[in-house]
Formats: structure tokens, C-alpha cells, sequence
């Protein structure tokens, strides 16, 4: 059996009650965040004014590529519960994202492109589950909820200045040249890597695993260990699964916002492409920022059920939005409740730890991962795609999506709450 207990040892430095190291963790994660939201932005366009692509085809290459991600990410949580070590996953991910951001901005072809993206989307796989298995190791677990939103706001902190320098250079000018935004997004990209590297540290962690005289025996010791996963584990797996049917593509919902006429500041958004994605991730991130780490702690405090309730709620009203309105205003209050549902993202990664054993938190966020991918797969290629080509529109997909996410929302008061250790 794999087991892993902490070292004895200082006391790491903390910062209102939190380790010194996820802070590092969390303001890297703001400047990946800067990268990232530049790139998912202004790549739709880019293809767009480079390559002609459309908004479906774009639409379906970051669906899938965006689910497949999450399936990678599965593998590097086995393994950095295996060795013991999440900071070389942490590196190995941000410096791929980095290389990756420095393939678009050349592109020539599309192929190149889509690779990039992919190289980018691989990066983000392998360090997502190390990732979120840290944040655990090292975090109080009266705390666990204010931990993850902690690292939530940073980094939806990032996207919205990602959003924010976007439209500080596109505004007044749609013809602005997008390459230049991708090497900026390059430059954050390798900061943030720089501020990994030397901010944290590995958690002082004892392994202790059975003698065997091959790896073969070893992995069959990691997945005999998936049998310690709980009933109520996999129900909440379940649940979760549903809930992420609705994040099919944001690429749809930023056609969706930029179709409805919505000016800002004056400026019609149907005419500048750029501001448009960019006041869509403006909204969309600083709901998410303001209110993520108030429901981190609101989640420590109460049961946490309630919290992602709300989130699921959230979710379901910015679908009903998206799919019933029309007008402008409709379509920035469907953002915001976008960004709400984000929020809740650190209570369910908190709420999620609690039912796993503490010694497999990389294999129990792989398995998180790699079923969210599925569903993403699963939604953006069987459900969203097929129902926007037969109606040729987006709205009945949004609300066959929300229809089965209602389900989901009904099934949480099943899950058992969970006594806080």
C-alpha cells in the first residue's frame, strides 16, 4: 500500500492564516491566467482573420481540445501521488504553456495553430491535477474551501486583466494587429513559470510503498489503491460530470454576447470583434473575482452543499439567458451569472478533496479531470454540435444543456454532508 504522511518540521511561513507557498502558487497563476485568457480570446479571431475560420469551427476545436486537456490531466495526478512530488509536474505544465504561446503568434498555417493551442492545452493537463492536490497538501482542512477560491481569485483575477489590456488596446480600433497581443501573452506566460520555480517548494512528504521487484507490480498497487475512493466519492464524480456539460465552449457564448448588438462605452461590439471577446471576459471574470474567495469562506463556515448549489444555479440561469434573450442586456446579465458559476469552482474543489483519502489527492483530481474532459468532449461533440447544425442556431443547444444540469442541481441534497475534520 502507498501511503503518505507529512514530515515533521517548521512551520511554513503563512499569509492570513494560509501557507506562504499558496500565495506563490496563486499569483503565478494570475500571470498564467494573463497568458491564457489573451490566447482564448484572440485565438478565435486570429484564425479567423488569418485562416477564415468560422465561429462553429473555432467553437468545436476549443470544446475538444479543451476537454481533452482534462484527460491529461488524469495521468499526471497518478504519478505525482506515485513519486511523491507535485512541483515537477507544476514545472513541466507551465513551461509547456509558455512554449506554446510563442507557436501562434508565428502561425502561417493552421495546423500550426491548432497545435499550438493543443501544446497549450496539454501544459495545462499536466499541472492541473499536482495542481489541486498542493493546494491540499498544504492547506489547513478547516481552511480547505478558502484555499482553492484563494487560488480561484487569483487566477480569474488574471483573466480579468488578461480581458482588461485587451480592451485597453483594441478600443477605437478593430483593425488592431492581434499577433501583438499573443506575444504578450507569451512574456506572462514565462513570468509565471519563473515565479513557480522559485516561490514554492515540494510539501515534505514520506512515502512508504510496498517492496516489489517490478513497476508493473507498482502501478498495480496505485490502481488497487482507487478502490479506497468512496460510494459518495462517486456520486459527487457523478454529479460534477453533469454540471460540466454547460462547459461545452465559451467560444459559443462570446458569438452569443457579440450577436445581440451590445455596445460599450458606445462602441457596437458587432463591429470590433476584439472588445467584444474582451468585455465578454471582462464581466464574465471580475463576477468571478469579487465573490470566489467570500464563497470559499462561506463554504468553511456552512454546509457546503448550499455553495454549490448556488454555482449550479448560477449556471443554469446564464444558460436560460443565453437561449430565451436577446437584447444586449439580457446578454451581460448572462455573462455575470457565467462568471458566478465560476466562483463556486474553489468550494467544489474544496468540497470534492473531503471525499477522498488525503494520500491520493493527485489520483482523486485526475479521476475529477479526466470524467470533467469526458463531459466536455461529450458535450461539445454529441450534444452542442449536432443541435446547432440541425437547428442552425445556438439556442436549442443551450437549453437541452441546462435541462440536464437542472437534474444535477436536484441530486446534490442526496450526496451525504461531510463532517468537517
Amino acid at each position: 500500500m502507498i501511503t503518505k504522511t507529512l514530515s515533521e518540521g517548521k512551520t511554513p511561513g503563512t499569509i492570513l492564516g494560509l501557507p506562504s507557498s499558496l500565495w506563490c502558487l496563486s499569483i503565478a497563476a494570475f500571470f498564467l491566467n494573463v497568458s491564457s485568457v489573451i490566447a482564448f480570446a484572440i485565438t478565435p479571431i486570429f484564425m479567423m482573420q488569418r485562416f477564415g475560420s468560422t465561429d462553429l469551427q473555432t467553437g468545436i476545436l476549443e470544446g475538444t481540445v479543451e476537454g481533452l486537456a482534462l484527460i491529461v490531466r488524469s495521468v499526471t495526478g497518478i504519478f505525482s501521488d506515485f513519486i511523491g512530488r507535485r512541483k515537477l509536474f507544476l514545472m513541466w505544465g507551465y513551461g509547456i504553456s509558455a512554449v506554446s504561446r510563442f507557436l501562434l503568434a508565428p502561425s502561417t498555417i493552421i495546423e500550426q495553430v491548432i497545435i499550438g493551442r493543443i501544446f497549450e492545452k496539454v501544459g495545462n493537463g499536466l499541472q492541473a491535477s499536482p495542481r489541486e492536490a498542493f493546494i491540499s497538501d498544504v492547506s489547513p482542512p478547516s481552511m480547505i474551501g478558502r484555499a482553492y477560491s484563494l487560488n480561484k481569485t487569483w487566477s480569474m483575477g488574471g483573466s480579468l486583466m488578461g480581458g482588461l489590456l485587451i480592451m485597453y488596446l483594441s478600443k477605437g480600433n478593430a483593425s488592431f494587429d492581434v499577433t501583438t497581443l499573443l506575444w504578450i501573452s507569451g512574456y506572462c506566460a514565462i513570468l509565471s513559470a519563473f515565479i513557480l520555480f522559485f516561490g514554492i517548494k515540494d510539501p515534505k512528504i514520506e512515502k512508504i510503498k510496498t517492496r516489489s521487484s517490478s513497476l508493473r507490480e507498482e502501478w498495480g498497487v496505485v490502481f488497487s489503491e482507487i478502490k479506497q475512493f468512496s460510494t459518495t466519492f462517486w456520486a459527487t464524480i457523478g454529479i460534477i460530470c453533469l454540471f460540466k456539460l454547460g462547459l461545452f465552449s465559451g467560444t459559443h457564448l462570446m458569438a452569443r454576447f457579440r450577436d445581440s448588438g451590445a455596445c460599450f462605452f458606445g462602441e457596437d461590439l458587432r463591429t470590433n470583434r476584439i472588445l467584444s471577446n474582451a468585455v465578454f471576459q471582462l464581466f464574465q471574470c471580475l463576477a468571478c473575482t469579487l465573490f470566489s474567495y467570500p464563497l470559499g469562506i462561506l463554504s468553511d463556515r456552512i454546509d457546503r452543499r448550499i455553495v454549490i448549489s448556488i454555482g449550479f444555479l448560477c449556471m443554469i440561469a446564464a444558460l436560460a439567458i443565453f437561449s430565451q434573450g436577446s437584447s444586449p442586456e439580457y446578454m451581460y446579465f448572462g455573462t455575470i451569472f457565467y462568471g458566478l458559476q465560476y466562483a463556486v469552482h474553489g468550494s467544489l474543489m474544496g468540497w470534492l478533496s473531503t471525499k477522498m483519502p488525503s494520500h491520493l489527492y493527485g489520483t482523486g483530481f485526475g479521476i475529477f479531470f479526466f470524467t470533467s474532459g469526458l463531459s466536455i468532449v461529450f458535450s461539445n461533440v454529441v450534444i452542442v454540435a449536432p443541435i446547432i447544425n440541425h437547428y442552425n442556431r445556438m439556442e436549442p443547444a443551450f437549453i437541452c444543456i441546462a435541462v440536464i444540469i437542472s437534474i444535477s442541481f436536484l441530486l446534490i441534497p442526496f450526496i451525504p454532508k461531510t463532517v468537517k475534520k
